[in-house]
């Protein structure tokens, strides 16, 4: 067979620098139980490359090789004798005897012919196989999909077909979709993941991408790989690597030549015009393509390009909205605007009025903007004021800003504070005073023209509005300042406006809250809740919940703090398409943490973390990675913990929110503690003002408590006793004043440490012991086991007393529990308490007695075993429960487990 006709029959080779799939291999492997697999998607896709690599593998795999026939069409195979011929060509591959029924078929096969098909296939190939069918959108002609299908409804039951196609087949496909006999890899499927992405452009090119663009380079492709390719081609030649990235768009070139050759110019002139006039729509469907085109079959046009596989994507499970794959879509306006470019206004005014008349405000003010008719825009943009923290219009809001000129922004107060309010939810407030000083000027202007003068009203709600997002813009970096602007935000809203009003209320609670006015804070927040709620102001009710929770797990409240997160969760639930959530999630995924149920705690977080990314509310999203830190570090991942510090930290230098900053700092030290790295929390005590810190100045250091009991922890780990000591004893009678119990936790069990290492042995246990009986209602666990060996070593102490010496209110359960987190904990063993020396050893014949309890030999079977009297059994047992402190043979060997006897 000649060279080039033998490649139609061979499996291609892998392609170099290839990323392997696993993920989609392990799908393909699934497919070998079923008829069919199909892998459908647009040119450039990797769907050859993937089934190839697979089909090498099963092929060539040992105990359960699959034999794999490949046919690779092409343009003259769109005829039944042609393509006939080839099939059987393919599968002689495997077996060099010919079938011959196969020879005579000229024109589509009758039942009859594919039942004799299945007949020599089932007689040539009795064990499994696998026939993969390339390029299958090349065939159109009837006699042989028909044919096809007849094959696939009668295949023999050894025989596996993969289909590789750019365009939908047509095949039975609901039909074996229903039996469970069809496995589909679509485009969604082979596009790179951000892993995968990172691994191919490291592998293609040789200069180095920063992490920053090579997600930039994902996000633009979409895991497209072909454009990957084609990027990474042109990065190899580009004289500044990070500004092409930066530019990377559909108008690139290579990606341009390969869209023309591989989509538009694919098409029929019809489909071009159609392609280029609705590629200024962000999202499509037939009655907006009928406004826009001026036609009226766009939906069938739709669904054409769909099952072509033209780079275009259903966005619901009905197939009424689609969008073009960006790329594909910036060069289709490049070739707008070069071929038709008098004509790019008009399609925009014609959406925009469809999309206005048809409630999709949102989609209408984008056109409008690009067809520069900045008025109609903002008349638009205003009444969706109130929903910025409702519904993640902010990111759609900064957009829309970022659009309009500057003098024509800085001329509408309104636009300003709709700007300045996007601008706070996404934390950037350092870009809002020049909005906010812009916005006092034009209303000052408005006012000296009269145009408030029948409007008071008007007038006062754009004062009160600038005063409350100053407030905002300055409650975590200039509290001073932002209570004044709170007073005069409150003097211009009606306490009866409930939207607004609820909104200063939580403003003064938050910064109450940091200024350690706890009762004002809580009284401010509670009712920034209640309003809040009733407003449906979900902003306000949500950073209520959130700064109010924080408080009662300060005061060591955490099934206070959990009731109020679970009933957050049920009203969010039943808001109708709620986009600020999360927090309630993240909140409880933390207490769970506190409590050791890690693996529902990081259910918690995950969610709570990708519901809050998706409202884009800066707070929220910020004590996602701060909780995410928190757990990692209890999984024994300080690598991601540090990470997910790192972006938490980036979120509070754009919002110059210089109390949260100092709180993720000493969070950064104290989890460097933790994991042994001193010298990490030495250079935060320097950077933070700690270094000379001294405990006689603690009454006039505004330190915050959090970083103090850091500073306290690092004293203690440098052997700084007499400071550590000092310290804690102040902070303890200052939690103790401000009713901070879950503070008081972590500086008893602290104290605990430092006397223990003093000698202390029963003052310590003294001071653990009152920790504990804090921490138990509330079901504490991480705290203590965060401390590590030292305060496991000590708590052995402590249950050895209590089972001797003195009856603790402590459960046995609390302190089992207790001691089975810190066994869980790498490098931080429990210490039996046989070998803490406070418990009387049990003799040699009580632990032969205890072992064969253990085996559940009853008093006779014992007696019996160790040849004594049964009464002499029941005296040793008497004995073991004594020393053990329990009541039963089922305790006994519980405890005797526990602490290593057995």
């Amino acid at each position: 067979m000649p060279s080039l006709l033998a490649a139609k029959f061979e499996i291609p080779s892998r392609p170099a620098r290839h990323i392997s799939r696993k993920r989609l291999l392990a799908r393909l492997d699934e497919s070998l139980k079923m008829r069919l697999a199909l892998v459908c998607a647009p040119s450039g896709f990797g769907k050859t490359t993937l089934v190839s690599e697979w089909a090498a593998a099963v092929s060539a795999s040992r105990g359960q090789k699959t034999p794999v026939a490949w046919l690779a069409l092409n343009e003259q195979d769109n005829n039944p004798a042609y393509f006939w011929s080839a099939f059987c060509e393919a599968l002689n591959s495997l077996n060099r005897h010919r079938a011959p029924e196969l020879a005579a078929w000229q024109g589509a096969p009758t039942v009859e012919d594919v039942t004799s098909l299945v007949m020599c296939i089932t007689q040539q190939f009795p064990r499994p196989f696998a026939l993969v069918i390339d390029d299958y959108h090349l065939v159109t002609d009837p006699a042989v999909l028909g044919g096809v299908n007849l094959l696939l409804r009668h295949m023999p039951p050894q025989m596996h077909l993969v289909i590789i196609s750019r365009a939908e087949p047509d095949l039975p496909l609901t039909t074996l979709r229903s039996r469970d006999q069809m496995i589909e890899v679509r485009s969604r499927d082979l596009c790179f993941t951000p892993d995968e992405t990172r691994q191919y452009l490291r592998l293609a090119i040789e200069v180095k991408l920063s992490s920053e663009a090579i997600d930039i380079l994902h996000e633009r492709t979409e895991g497209w790989i072909t454009g990957l390719k084609l990027a990474a081609h042109a990065l190899q030649s580009s004289p500044n690597p990070g500004e092409f990235v930066r530019l990377f768009a559909g108008a690139n070139r290579l990606i341009g030549d390969y869209l023309a050759e591989q989509v538009l110019n694919s098409q029929p002139p019809e489909a071009q015009q159609f392609l280029l006039e609705t590629s200024i729509l962000k999202r499509l469907n037939g009655y907006l393509c009928n406004a826009v085109t001026g036609r009226s079959d766009s939906q069938e046009m739709l669904e054409r390009l769909e099952k072509a596989n033209l780079f275009l994507e259903a966005l619901d499970q009905d197939h009424c909205w689609y969008r073009y794959h960006p790329l594909l879509a910036e060069f289709l306006q490049q070739k707008l605007v070069q071929a038709r470019a008098g004509q790019v206004d008009s399609l925009y005014y014609r959406a925009a009025h469809w999309c206005e008349t048809n409630g999709l405000t949102w989609d209408a003010v984008q056109y409008f903007l690009l067809q520069r008719d900045y008025d109609r825009a903002a008349s638009l943009i205003y009444p969706l004021r109130h929903k910025i923290f409702e519904h993640s219009a902010a990111p759609a809001m900064l957009g829309w800003m970022k659009a309009l000129p500057e003098k024509y922004l800085h001329s509408q107060p309104d636009l300003c504070l709709c700007y300045a309010w996007s601008l706070t939810a996404a934390g950037r407030f350092d870009k809002v005073e020049p909005l906010l000083q812009a916005a006092q000027k034009a209303v000052e202007a408005r006012r000296a023209s009269g145009f408030y003068q029948d409007e008071e009203d008007s007038h006062q709600e754009t004062l009160g509005n600038l005063h409350l997002l100053r407030a905002c813009a300055l409650r975590f970096s200039q509290p001073h300042k932002a209570l004044e602007s709170l007073e005069l935000a409150l003097q211009s809203i009606p306490a009866e406006e409930l939207d607004r009003h609820s909104l200063a209320l939580l403003f003064r609670g938050q910064i109450a809250l940091g200024q350690g006015r706890f009762e004002q804070a809580e009284q401010d927040l509670l009712w920034a809740i209640r309003e809040g709620r009733i407003a449906n102001n979900l902003a306000a009710y949500l950073g209520g919940v959130n700064s109010l929770g924080l408080l009662r797990v300060e005061q060591g409240r955490l099934r206070v703090a959990m009731s109020m997160f679970a009933e957050a969760t049920q009203f969010i639930q039943a808001y109708p398409e709620p986009a600020l959530a999360g927090i309630d999630l993240i909140r409880s995924g933390d207490i769970l943490r506190e409590q050791n149920k890690l693996e529902l705690a990081r259910q918690n977080l995950e969610s709570g973390l990708k519901l809050a990314e998706q409202g884009g509310d800066f707070v929220f999203i910020r004590e996602g990675f701060l909780a995410m830190a928190r757990l990692e570090n209890a999984c024994s991942n300080p690598e991601i913990a540090l990470e997910y510090i790192h972006e938490a930290r980036q979120l509070c230098l754009h919002s110059r929110n210089t109390q949260d900053i100092a709180f993720i700092d000493a969070l950064r030290a104290r989890l460097g503690l933790e994991n042994n790295d001193l010298a990490a929390a030495e250079y935060w005590s320097q950077q933070a003002g700690l270094a000379d810190f001294s405990a006689s100045d603690l009454s006039s250091h505004v330190a915050p408590l959090s970083s103090l009991l850091v500073f306290a922890r690092l004293c203690y780990a440098q052997d700084r006793q007499a400071e550590a000591q000092s310290l804690l004893e102040q902070l303890d009678r200052r939690a103790q004043v401000d009713g901070l119990h879950g503070r008081r936790i972590e500086i008893l069990s602290l104290s605990a440490l430092l006397q223990h290492r003093r000698g202390q042995t029963r003052q310590a246990l003294q001071t653990l012991e009152q920790a504990l009986l804090l921490a138990e209602p509330e079901g504490y666990l991480r705290i203590f086991v965060d401390l590590g060996q030292p305060l496991a070593a000590v708590l052995a102490y402590l249950h050895a007393a209590n089972s001797r010496q003195w009856k603790s209110p402590l459960s046995e359960e609390y302190v089992y529990r207790l001691r089975k987190a810190f066994s869980a904990v790498k490098g931080c063993p429990v210490t039996p308490i046989h070998q803490v020396g406070l418990v009387e050893q049990l003799s040699e014949r009580e632990l032969q007695v205890l072992r064969l309890i253990a085996a559940g030999m009853t008093y006779e079977d014992i007696a019996a075993e160790l040849v004594v009297a049964v009464s002499t059994v029941q005296w040793h047992i008497k004995n073991i429960y004594q020393k053990l402190n329990v009541h039963s043979g089922l305790e006994a060997t519980a405890a005797a487990r526990e602490l290593g006897l057995l």
